[in-house]
């Protein structure tokens, strides 16, 4: 899949040219990403042929925005009690490692229209029905908060 997170950094705005700026990727070494990770992964990767598949664009204005090619295996519980009528939800829970909601915030960005290409999953024996995303925070009993986005099959 084809994994893009956006954010502003004030630090990184520019005014000497009014163009974006595709970087190469072994900048993003160099620049604060965000910690994000898939909270029900199995196994993941980025793709790596004939270099890491990553994209850095920065926008005038700080927007840094951080593309990623990889592959994820996500655990999904399935219910089946009604097999051969059952219907499974899917998800692919995605938030931050370490920050809370005091230093980072997930949502969706373009709504619905944040994840693309759902119709042209094959996945044998299974067939996707709807999709929806899902914004939410998560209460721990530390008192921590974690801002997560949730795409549901």
């Amino acid at each position: 899949m084809y994994f893009q997170q956006a954010w502003r950094d004030k630090r990184l705005s520019y005014n000497v040219i009014p163009l974006n700026l595709t970087l190469d990727n072994r900048v993003a070494d160099q620049l604060w990403v965000p910690d994000t990770y898939f909270l029900n992964d199995k196994k993941s990767f980025v793709h790596g042929v004939t270099v890491k598949n990553r994209m850095i664009r920065l926008h005038p204005d700080g927007t840094v925005l951080y593309g990623l090619r990889i592959t994820t295996t996500a655990a999904c519980m399935m219910d089946l009690r009604r097999y051969p009528l059952d219907e499974q939800n899917c998800t692919l829970e995605i938030e931050s490692y370490g920050y809370t909601t005091d230093d980072i915030e997930f949502y969706w960005r373009g709504d619905d229209n944040a994840v693309t290409g759902v119709t042209k999953i094959e996945l044998p024996q299974f067939s996707i029905v709807d999709y929806k995303l899902i914004t939410k925070k998560v209460v721990f009993s530390t008192g921590l908060f974690l801002s997560q986005v949730v795409p549901q099959f």
